[in-house]
């Protein structure tokens, strides 16, 4: 599946990084020292609901796009501090909020099933969130500078990358196949990593609707937790409307990429790589630069064959 997109790809010798240290560059920690408000609530009073969040944030002057991260089932707003931090440094102000399935907030991955019917709550924390965006800003201590309302991304991993694409305009098929939107157009980009294909609320119609700039990250032991192959998770970026559409394949990376999350006590260590963790970090980093910073440097990088060659082919990235 992915060697056939790969086949279509067009070489640039455009890129202005070296293969021998692109991802390496762009791993690197940021110039900006991070300030972290770790705990505050929002009330949504429509809903009832009490949200924590979590904000790293550039501890400097500056206009900074806005990244909103979604945790996976069961995890919370402290976990993938690898990414969120990393995020910060680059000059991004990273916002994390609690799901309802959290572990943090009595939620528990022994009833996925259960949780996952409730995935509408998820995209609805999102909007909570952009539409307070004043009110977290007036709450971080240290922060000196402004948010960039036009330059905010959207992203998760596994349950929170179904959220992510949610936003980013995949629409849910209900009973008698009633389609729903849950889309915020105030998303600019949006990060999946391991996100679903179709099955449960979604078809391939879901994901004709995802016009947004996206990136998805996957890796060849990162299957689905029904038995589907890593394939599975491409078909978002299969099945969107073509442009501005990024696909990676990690060889050997399994669905926790090696640390991404961060470590906790309450789950089944996966094996750690930290080659993976900075591999994402940079992935990810060179996305958000390119379509929340308008950085030509990563957006070269993103239509040129360099990290292909710089990973001799362990890392390799598609687009349409």
């Amino acid at each position: 599946f992915f060697d056939r997109h790969l086949k279509g790809t067009k070489s640039s010798t455009q890129a202005t990084t070296t293969a021998a240290g692109v991802l390496d560059a762009w791993s690197r920690r940021g110039r900006h020292e991070i300030g972290v408000l770790e705990s505050t609530v929002l009330r949504d009073e429509k809903r009832g609901k009490d949200l924590q969040v979590r904000i790293a944030f550039p501890a400097s002057e500056g206009r900074f796009p806005v990244i909103v991260w979604s945790h996976g089932a069961g995890g919370s707003k402290d976990a993938y501090q690898p990414l969120a931090l990393h995020w910060a440094a680059h000059g991004f102000v990273v916002i994390q909020a609690s799901h309802f399935d959290s572990v943090q907030i009595g939620g528990s991955r022994a009833r996925l099933g259960r949780l996952f019917a409730k995935f509408a709550d998820r995209p609805q924390d999102v909007t909570l969130l952009l539409d307070n965006l004043d009110v977290l800003s007036k709450r971080m201590q240290g922060f000196r500078g402004t948010l960039d309302r036009d330059a905010i991304g959207v992203g998760g991993h596994s349950f929170g990358a179904h959220t992510a694409q949610l936003i980013g305009g995949v629409t849910s098929v209900g009973a008698g196949g009633k389609r729903a939107s849950h889309a915020d157009e105030r998303a600019k980009a949006v990060l999946l990593i391991s996100p679903q294909g179709r099955g449960g609320e979604l078809d391939q119609r879901s994901f004709e609707t995802l016009a947004t700039p996206m990136l998805t990250i996957t890796g060849t032991k990162d299957g689905g937790r029904k038995g589907q192959a890593f394939t599975w998770r491409l078909e978002p970026f299969s099945y969107a409307p073509a442009g501005d559409k990024y696909a990676v394949l990690i060889e050997g990376a399994q669905h926790s990429f090696g640390g991404i999350s961060g470590f906790s006590p309450r789950r089944r260590l996966a094996p750690s790589s930290t080659q993976q963790v900075d591999q994402v970090k940079a992935l990810s980093l060179i996305f958000w630069s390119a379509y929340l910073k308008g950085d030509e440097g990563a957006r070269t990088v993103l239509g040129s064959d360099v990290i292909a060659r710089e990973t001799k082919q362990t890392v390799r990235l598609v687009r349409r």
